[in-house]
């Protein structure tokens, strides 16, 4: 599997690392980690449909609300 790197990352989609704290905080930590470690961007997560009733649920919001990164942001270019 190719290492994650700043220029390797599909743009700047890859969740690098994930808190949760409180109830049912586990199991939306399995779904992330499983997104994780398959290397998805939090796209993935952010646009898929997840059975009813889960707290993973939340997980479509939450990432809603990544604000839109512009190729200069995720290169960090200033040009």
């Amino acid at each position: 599997m190719p290492e994650r790197t700043p220029g390797n990352d599909s743009a700047g989609h890859m969740i690098l690392g994930f808190t949760a704290v409180g109830p049912h905080a586990g199991e939306v930590m399995a779904v992330v980690q499983t997104a994780m470690m398959g290397r998805l961007p939090y796209t993935m997560l952010r646009d898929a449909v997840f059975t009813h009733p889960t707290m993973a649920e939340g997980l479509g919001p939450l990432f809603g609300e990544v604000p839109a990164r512009t190729r200069a942001s995720a290169t960090g270019s200033t040009v």
